[in-house]
C-alpha cells in the first residue's frame, strides 16, 4: 500500500522554511540598516548657544560678540553672558549648573 504524503503547511503559500529563509536576511538587514543610523548619521547642530565671556568691553566679550555675528549669518543664536572678569569660580558654577541656559 503506498502511503499518502501529508500536505506541507504553508502561509499563503510559502513553506515554513521558504518564511524562514526571507525572514533571516530582512533582520540582518534590518540590523545593519539600524546600525548604520546609529554610527553613521549624526543629528543636526544646535540652532541656540549660550557662551561665557569677560566683563561688557573686555577683550572676550569683543570676540564674543564677532562670535554672535558670524554665527547669525549661519542661523545659529548665540547668547552671551558676561562674567565678572577674572574669576573662574563664576564661570565653573555656570558650567555646574543644569538649570543654566
Amino acid at each position: 500500500m503506498r502511503s499518502v504524503k501529508k500536505p506541507r503547511r504553508s502561509v499563503y503559500g510559502l513553506s515554513w522554511q521558504d518564511i524562514v529563509l526571507i525572514a533571516i536576511p530582512a533582520l540582518v538587514a534590518i540590523a545593519v540598516l539600524l546600525w548604520f543610523a546609529r554610527e553613521v548619521v549624526r543629528p543636526p547642530p544646535a540652532q541656540s548657544l549660550t557662551m561665557t565671556a569677560g566683563p561688557e568691553g573686555g577683550g572676550y566679550a569683543f570676540y564674543a560678540e564677532q562670535f554672535r555675528t558670524i554665527l547669525g549669518k549661519n542661523g545659529i543664536r548665540l547668547t552671551v553672558q558676561t562674567s565678572a572678569g577674572p574669576r573662574p569660580l563664576e564661570s565653573f558654577r555656570r558650567l555646574d549648573d543644569a538649570a543654566a541656559p
